[in-house]
């Protein structure tokens, strides 16, 4: 499927804020979600977490990202998948992408030349969403909060990943506990 402006998910937020250390990723990945359906929030992103521990900590699971979606009454689907191959992998991230953005926790495995670093792979976790995608691009349209904007052209997000390192960054995330995780957006409520 070729990516055609009219295909792409309507719900996105304003702008992508870049964010400002490396634990607020889950932070302004979530804000970028809510504000999708209530662009007049517009609020810091720590404020969408009702969590003591997890505004102090700046830390948090799958789980608390639903809470949080659940709160804001934005319908989701929260899971595992067990496919174990590449292209069934990018296949189920296609699939869910029709309702809406997907959430996932990533290795946040490049360095700062964009080549892919095993030892971060391991240890450091990141959330980003997936937009959208293109097939003759093989890339997935992400909005990664850890990125600056660099790519004005991208129909939708602020980084493009081609489907493998997408799908690499992932079998890597937080030493395989979280890695088979997402979070589908469906709509509001």
């Amino acid at each position: 499927m070729t990516i055609h402006h009219h295909f792409i998910y309507k719900q996105h937020p304003e702008r992508y804020p870049q964010q400002h250390d490396h634990t607020e990723c889950w932070l302004f990945t979530i804000k970028a979600v809510i504000e999708s359906y209530y662009p007049e929030l517009n609020k810091d992103p720590i404020e969408y977490t009702s969590s003591r521990w997890h505004r102090v900590m700046k830390l948090s699971t799958p789980k608390e990202l639903s809470k949080t979606l659940s709160k804001y009454n934005i319908a989701h689907i929260r899971g595992k998948y067990h496919r174990k191959d590449m292209l069934s992998k990018i296949d189920f991230i296609k699939r869910h992408l029709q309702d809406g953005p997907i959430v996932v926790l990533t290795a946040h495995a490049y360095n700062a030349r964009n080549m892919f670093n095993l030892p971060r792979a391991i240890f450091a976790q990141h959330y980003l969403s997936i937009r959208w995608y293109d097939d003759k691009l093989e890339v997935f349209y992400c909005y990664d909060s850890h990125t600056p904007i660099r790519e004005n052209d991208l129909p939708v997000g602020n980084i493009k990943l081609n489907y493998r390192d997408l799908i690499t960054y992932r079998d890597f995330a937080c030493l395989g506990l979280f890695n088979k995780r997402f979070i589908a957006i469906k709509g509001k409520k």
